[in-house]
């Protein structure tokens, strides 16, 4: 499964003193420069460890490493700071669905929906996870 940070709409939000740390660590992040990626949101946490953009973006980072119990641990953190926040919710969920562990995905991926419950990836990742469980109905009324 590919991972699509386009589909999160965290971007809307970016208006604190990091804006060009963020736009710059994240067109890393975009260019595939990964470890450069992860020191720009580094940087900008040791500033402001509760930076909820460069929380979830260097967790985006971490995932596109591999890196996935530093994912999670960056997602709990963001939702300690937003609770409704989707992007965590997203990231939690596709992290576990990475990880094979489709239970902890659907309920974070239901977390997400709760909060917009019109976000298509997140319908078509849950309905994914309908079809390994061979709920058919329920993976046609999300795709």
């Amino acid at each position: 499964m590919t991972f699509y940070i386009e589909k999160y709409n965290i971007f809307k939000s970016i208006n604190d003193v990091h804006n060009n740390d963020i736009t710059l660590g994240f067109s890393y992040l975009k260019l595939g420069l990964y470890v450069d990626s992860l020191e720009q949101f580094d940087f900008i946490l040791k500033v402001n460890s509760n930076n909820l953009i460069a929380l979830i973006l260097r967790g985006i980072t971490y995932f596109k490493l591999g890196k996935y119990d530093n994912v999670l641990s960056d997602a709990n953190k963001a939702l300690e700071i937003d609770p409704t926040s989707t992007s965590s919710f997203i990231l939690l969920g596709e992290t576990y669905f990475t990880l094979g562990e489709y239970n902890e995905a659907l309920i974070n991926l239901n977390k997400a929906l709760e909060v917009n419950p019109n976000n298509t990836y997140v319908l078509t990742l849950r309905g994914e996870i309908y079809l390994k469980f061979k709920q058919y109905g329920e993976a046609f009324l999300d795709f």
